[in-house]
């Protein structure tokens, strides 16, 4: 116990008293179990190894839903094998993770009261937990948690709380399934089965049967039996799998415990061998509910062989020949068939050639053959091996010569016919292979000869295959039969029409056969058969008769001989028919005319060679049913005696006569054939089409289409339509007629652009008359006034076969009437008018051909000649019309047309006008020619091209300029003088330019000799106040008779009526320094550039640029030659600049300034266009300075100084042509005349410098040296000196010359009268009036003054050039 101290009333006294808590020793032990066998382990499995979690919370709770998420402690207990029992306890060697135990006194591990769960959390190999039983104290719990308290209660005491705990786990359970494969297809297929069932006869992979073995360590449960390692659990067989598409054999799924198995093929299925015998291995360790396939375990996958056999057998013919002959062998089940052949031996040996040669190569026999198809022997392949390997699923095994070439199953034989078996019986026969290796012997196969029969037919009466269609007509068919057996027979005849192949029936509709039975002896004989038969329908036709051999015991077809081509087996009748036709053309349609010739092809069959026959002919009127008569009233008959020369022919009959009152008619010939006077055939059929001819009748009335009269308009479309009525022709035949439009006053065909109008069309006939319409196309706005007459010619083919052509006819007739128009202006009666705001023109209608009293309109519309298309004014057409009625027939009539004409200029119009009947409102004459001057009225237009003299477009703002005009005029009046007048617009302002306060115009006047030309106007005028201006001219042109306005052209924006006078400036810089001063040396480089303005974009231009000397107002010369330069350029804008580079010497030029004058052309035409040319412009200048030096002593600024320690000499540096406003800085120098390098006292040169503001370009500046001089005596000094701009820091003038007197200074030991003592020193200082270097107050305040002096000086400059 603990007490705290230093308490007070915030501070109470706290007391901490450590108890033990009550505890025991648990007695914990928990059984594991198999579920099923309630005890022993199954397969593979083990119950070691189970994990139990026990939770304890150090406080009493009700309820597992109570519990804290977090035990107080936790520990993790493992089953062990204890005897023969699986236990864990509650003590450290069973404990694999977790808390420490809780430990009584003695060590040993308790619980302290509170509360326990337990749950077993990981299941032993081979079991698992979901499933499983918790039976606590012989309770079984709901959800296999254990919940308990602890506590000293009764039945809560550590030693009784988990006092029977037991755990029963189910195993894991399997299933094994085997696939079943072909070993040749290398898959699940049979070769030789089908359909993936069990067949008889045929090969199948269903029904292999395999044996389960347990091969685990301990027994397992199968179906409530318990099978110890090394007994069999079951059998399984292999089924089509539909699902997998394969043969499987499984068992049932979740039937075999966790444990090794073995897998053993026990029994084959139909047609194969067994496998390997091999026993697999099975692990099934895997998740619960696995089953192994042979996609998991490779040894599941069996591999059968197909039982393979081969085959021989011989062929021999019934006389022991042997046949070479070609069998087509099919297995049974698959269907696959392979075409073997036997050879001159007639033997065949499925081993004598190996099976990869030239596999199955007689399978070819096979292609298009049918069942009276003979192959040749010749096409037989003797070194084709052969392989069957179909699987069920339709591949093919690959071939092996080791194995028998015929797979197990069934097989059937048919032997083809060839032509090394013709004559004999086809075989088909049957063979089985069953044993693998095994090759079948099928011994000899014999063919017999077919039984065979011939036949010869004859006429009774003549002997012969020739018979007259008579009603009583004997046939004798005689017939000869072979290989026939002795038995009794019945020939059955029965006669065939040849060319229908139809049986031949009597009057009753019955068939004409003839029977025979008899009884043979030999094998070989003959038998007559007799057909009595009425012929009188059969003239003409051959008759065949068929024969069919039975034997009468059982009715068996022995033989037949049934050849429809055999001429031994034919009889032939007698006939005559008849063609009738043009004798010209050849057609049945014939046309009525005065020299009509009809030819009748009559032919015949079955004649006597040799005989003289005649044919008589008539031809008969089909309508009447009387002879026809010719143009004379007498019959048309003809006929012919011939002899003939075969069998069958053809013989003409001529029929000529005039025949032109038969239009419409039908004719029919008839024809008798006698012999010697008798007449043996006829043909005389009214209704007989091939006996007619037709004689076609035409008749037509024509009109224009549109209004359905006799009166067309001549427009540019004109369409008539003749209506033709065509009688008397064939229905369902094509025809064609041809119309021809004719001329009535010339009786000529109408000629267009010097073709013929003509029209055809082509139609079938739907009945013996038709009425066709013919329509005629043409153009005939230049047939006003004529009349028309249509012809027209009925052709079939090429063979014309009907006309009508009657000049006087008036159905036949059209006539086109005709009218013309006069178009002028309504003011001025002319064919010219101005493009005012409003326009009246009108339009007088002639006309002629019209029928009088009949009232009529005129509607007019105008027409713009350059489009060829109706003109609009604010998208409306320009229209006008008037009606009248004409009293005359020829006459007048007006239409007027106003319109706004302001914007058309240049348009030429043309009035079109149309009559039109008020009452049908036909349109029946118009004038619309867009060249016809009469209906053309003309508005004119100008416009204008506005250039320099040169043609160019840009024009230099000279002093005396001129601008050419020129004018373009369109559709004016010849002849006539006009007069333009022109004035000068600024396109930026667009008022009227002024020089001096005037405007600046021109005229001209001239006359033009054509409708379309061109005229200039010429201004002149001082355009040197216009640089950089754009003018436009303004054009009016007027007649000068009517002093009227005629046309104009005032676009400000038109850049043909304009012209640009450039704008040029420019800047001259020093290359170097980029400023305007240059030092006067040898090579001096001068860039100016010029800026422009207003020039034409495109066009190459030339600057050319002169340098003048400011000094002399002329030009820099270089030897003799003036300083230019010159630059070509295109600019892409208007405005822009160009550089123009002076190169030159400038040694002999100090003192100078240098101006550019700068010049642009251009380049195309020559011309110049632009200048800038001012002496004083200072952008244009480059100064080069001219420096002179005088050094003097400064004490008596005399040329002479004592060889003394302080010695001072002051150059003064008078300089000219400075540019204003600048810094710039003056370097000395002094040099030793005698040696003529710079001066060195004590190693250092004797230099000075001052820096200053150039006041103006003239001036003056001091350069102060100070140095010592002691040991200079007798020595001459020369001052150099520089000048440079400071800005640039750029030399720009020098003088340094070493006899220059003035320059010079001499050391000098002698006094004279003004020298004085100098105070010694070595460098040098400035004076140029600036403060005494002793003060130095002065001298700084001075300094900052002139410095700021500089700087803003040079700033004022820098901004003025920049605004310049």
């Amino acid at each position: 116990m603990k007490v705290t101290t230093d308490n007070d009333d915030d501070n109470p006294a706290v007391v901490t008293v450590s108890d033990q808590p009550d505890n025991d020793p648990i007695n914990f032990e928990v059984k594991k179990v198999d579920k099923e066998t309630g005890e022993v382990i199954q397969g593979d499995a083990n119950l070691s190894g189970a994990q139990f979690t026990v939770k304890y919370y150090n406080k009493y709770y009700n309820s597992k839903s109570e519990l804290p998420s977090t035990a107080t402690r936790t520990w993790v207990l493992e089953t062990k094998k204890l005897g023969n029992r699986y236990v864990l306890e509650f003590k450290t060697p069973y404990k694999v993770s977790g808390d420490d135990f809780y430990t009584d006194a003695s060590g040993l591990p308790c619980v302290p009261y509170g509360t326990i769960t337990i749950e077993e959390t990981k299941a032993p190999d081979g079991y698992k937990i979901s499933d499983s039983i918790v039976s606590v104290n012989g309770q079984v719990l709901n959800d296999r948690t254990y919940f308990t308290k602890v506590s000293g209660k009764d039945g809560e005491q550590p030693s009784k709380v988990v006092s029977d705990f037991t755990v029963s786990d189910p195993t894991k359970m399997y299933a094994i399934q085997v696939t079943k494969n072909d070993a040749e297809l290398n898959k699940s297929e049979a070769i030789g089965g089908k359909d993936h069932k069990l067949a008889e006869d045929a090969a199948t992979l269903e029904g292999t049967q395999f044996s389960i073995i347990n091969r685990s360590a301990n027994a397992i449960k199968y179906e409530g039996k318990t099978i110890n390692p090394g007994e069999e659990v079951t059998k399984i067989s292999t089924t089509w799998n539909d699902k997998e598409k394969k043969y499987t054999a499984q068992t049932e799924d979740r039937s075999l415990p966790y444990g090794t198995y073995g897998v053993k093929e026990i029994a084959t299925s139909q047609g194969y061998m067994m496998s390997d015998g091999n026993e697999h291995t099975v692990e099934c360790h895997g998740e619960d509910g696995t089953t192994y396939t042979a996609n998991m375990v490779e040894g599941l996958n069996f591999k059968n062989q197909i039982i393979r056999g081969n085959y021989v057998f011989n062929k021999k013919s019934d006389e022991q020949k042997n046949i070479n002959a070609a069998f087509k062998i099919t297995n049974a089940a698959t269907g696959e068939s392979h075409v073997v052949v036997t050879d001159k031996n007639g033997e065949y040996d499925s081993t004598a050639v190996d099976h990869s040669k030239n596999t199955n190569a007689n399978d070819k026999l096979l292609k298009d053959y049918k069942k009276d198809t003979v192959l040749k022997a010749s096409d037989f392949d003797h070194n084709a091996g052969t392989w069957f390997g179909q699987g069920e699923d339709g591949s093919m095994a690959n071939v092996d010569n080791q194995k028998g070439a015929f797979p197990y199953g069934k097989y059937e034989v048919e032997e083809l016919r060839s032509d090394s078996n013709k004559g004999l019986q086809l075989v088909k026969f049957e063979f089985y292979i069953t044993k693998d290796g095994k090759t079948i012997q099928g011994g000899t196969i014999t063919d017999e000869s077919e039984p065979k029969i011939g036949t010869k037919a004859k006429n009774e009466e003549t002997d012969n295959n020739i018979a007259s269609a008579t009603d009583d007509v004997t046939i004798i068919d005689t017939v000869n039969y072979e290989h026939v057996a002795p038995d009794k027979y019945r020939l059955t005849a029965t006669l065939m029409n040849k060319k229908t192949g139809a049986v031949v029936l009597d009057k009753d509709g019955k068939a004409v056969t003839g029977t025979k039975v008899f009884t043979n002896t030999t094998k070989a004989g003959s038998v007559d058969v007799e057909l009595n038969f009425n012929a009188s329908d059969l003239g003409g036709e051959d008759v065949v008769v068929f024969e069919v051999l039975t034997r009468e015991s059982d009715g068996a077809t022995i033989a037949t001989h049934q050849d429809i081509n055999d001429e031994g087996q034919t009889i032939s009748f007698v006939s005559i028919g008849t063609k009738a036709s043009d004798a010209n053309t050849g057609s049945n349609l014939v046309e009525a005319s005065t020299n009509m010739k009809i030819k009748d092809t009559v032919s015949y069959k079955n004649l006597i060679v040799g005989k003289t026959y005649t044919i008589n002919g008539k031809l008969m009127d089909k309508k009447t049913g009387k002879p026809a008569l010719d143009d004379e009233g007498k019959e048309i008959t003809s006929s012919v005696k011939f002899t003939a020369e075969s069998k069958n022919g053809t013989v003409d009959v001529i029929f000529e006569f005039s025949g032109v009152k038969l239009a419409g008619k039908p004719i029919v010939a008839f024809e008798s054939l006698t012999y010697k006077g008798k007449e043996y055939a006829v043909h005389q059929d009214i209704e007989d089409e091939d006996q007619t001819t037709l004689i076609p009748k035409v008749s037509t009335t024509a009109s224009d289409k549109t209004n359905g009269t006799h009166m067309s308009y001549a427009g540019k479309k004109v369409t008539l339509v003749d209506t033709v009525k065509v009688e008397n022709i064939v229905e369902g035949r094509e025809y064609t007629l041809k119309g021809k439009v004719i001329d009535k006053n010339t009786g000529n065909p109408l000629e267009i652009d010097g073709k013929e109008v003509n029209a055809e069309k082509k139609f079938t006939a739907t009945s013996n008359s038709e009425t066709v319409e013919l329509e005629f196309e043409f153009d005939g706005s230049n047939l006003a006034g004529t009349t028309t007459v249509v012809f027209e010619d009925l052709y079939e083919g090429e063979n014309r076969i009907g006309s009508h052509a009657d000049l006087n006819d008036e159905g036949q007739t059209v006539s086109i009437p005709k009218i013309g128009t006069t178009l002028v202006g309504k003011d001025n009666q002319i064919h010219v008018v101005n493009a005012d705001q409003k326009i009246t023109l009108v339009d007088t209608v002639k006309y002629q051909g019209l029928e009088k009293g009949r009232e009529y309109e005129v509607k007019g519309i105008l027409y713009d000649k350059e489009t060829k298309e109706p003109f609009t004014v604010n998208g409306e057409q320009v229209t006008a019309t008037g009606k009248f009625t004409a009293e005359t027939e020829s006459g007048t009539a007006e239409v007027e047309f106003t319109f706004d004409g302001s914007a058309l200029a240049g348009k030429t119009l043309v009035a079109y006008e149309e009559v039109f009947d008020v009452k049908t409102g036909a349109l029946i004459a118009d004038h619309k020619d867009i060249d016809d001057n009469d209906q053309t009225v003309v508005i004119p237009k100008i416009g204008t091209t506005l250039t320099g003299e040169s043609n160019n477009k840009a024009v230099n703002a000279g002093k005396e300029t001129t601008l050419i005009d020129t004018v373009k005029y369109e559709n004016v009046e010849p002849g006539r003088e006009i007069e333009v007048q022109g004035v000068l617009h600024d396109k930026e302002t667009g008022e009227v330019v002024k020089v001096d306060g005037k405007e600046i115009t021109a005229t001209a006047k001239f006359t033009p000799s054509e409708a379309n030309g061109a005229a200039q106007v010429t201004f002149k005028f001082d355009a040197s106040s216009l640089a950089g201006k754009t003018l436009v001219a303004y054009e009016k042109a007027y007649d000068v008779e009517t002093k009227s306005l005629i046309g104009s052209h005032e676009d400000i924006n038109d850049n043909d009526q304009t012209v640009n006078f450039p704008e040029l400036h420019t800047t001259a810089l020093n290359k170097e320094n980029a400023d305007h001063i240059v030092e006067a040396k040898k090579n001096v480089t001068i860039v100016d550039t010029v800026s422009y303005k207003n020039v034409t974009p495109g066009e190459e231009l030339e600057v050319k640029g002169v340098l003048y000397d400011k000094n002399t107002k002329k030009p820099v010369m270089n030897n003799g030659k003036e300083v230019t330069a010159s630059a070509k350029f295109t600019p892409e804008t208007s405005e822009g600049s160009v550089d123009v580079t002076f190169t030159f010497d400038a040694s002999d030029l100090d003192g100078h300034t240098f101006v550019a004058y700068e010049q642009m052309y251009d380049v195309k035409t020559g011309a110049l266009i632009g200048t800038h040319e001012d002496i004083n412009d200072e952008d244009q200048s480059v100064h080069a300075p001219k420096l002179h030096t005088t050094a003097t002593n400064k004490k008596d600024s005399s040329h002479n100084v004592k060889p003394s320690k302080k010695v001072t000499v002051v150059d003064v540096v008078k300089y000219t042509n400075l540019v204003p406003g600048k810094t710039y800085e003056v370097q000395g120098i002094l040099y030793d005349k005698a040696t003529k390098k710079p001066l060195k006292i004590n190693g250092k040169k004797v230099m000075a410098s001052t820096k200053f503001v150039a006041k103006g370009a003239n001036g003056e500046v001091k350069v102060v040296f100070k140095f010592d001089a002691s040991a200079l005596d007798g020595k001459s000094l020369v001052a150099f000196e520089k000048m440079y701009d400071v800005d640039t820091n750029t030399l720009i003038g020098r003088h340094e010359d070493i006899n220059d007197k003035k320059q010079t200074v001499k050391v000098s030991s002698k006094a004279t009268p003004h020298q004085t003592s100098e105070r010694s020193g070595g460098s040098g200082s400035s004076e140029s009036g600036t403060p005494k270097t002793g003060d130095y107050t002065q001298m700084m305040l001075f300094a900052g003054i002139s410095a700021c002096a500089m700087v803003g000086g040079y700033l004022f400059y820098r901004r003025r050039k920049q605004n310049a």
